[in-house]
């Protein structure tokens, strides 16, 4: 994981979202829990914030 430890010294984030499924389009076959955009969204807001590397998202 150089890369991230490259870029930060750039002043660039770089964060690692882990999301389940997404409710969109694509997804409205499967039949289980679904992270809204929103959600996700707004988790990798506050990661960022946060200065955290990654960022797990589950419904």
């Amino acid at each position: 994981m150089a890369f991230p430890i490259e870029l930060r010294a750039h002043k660039t984030a770089v964060l690692g979202l882990h999301v389940t499924f997404i409710d969109t389009d694509m997804t409205n076959g499967v039949v289980m829990k679904k992270t809204s955009p929103r959600q996700a969204a707004e988790a990798a807001l506050v990661g960022l914030e946060a200065n955290m590397e990654e960022v797990l998202v589950a419904p």
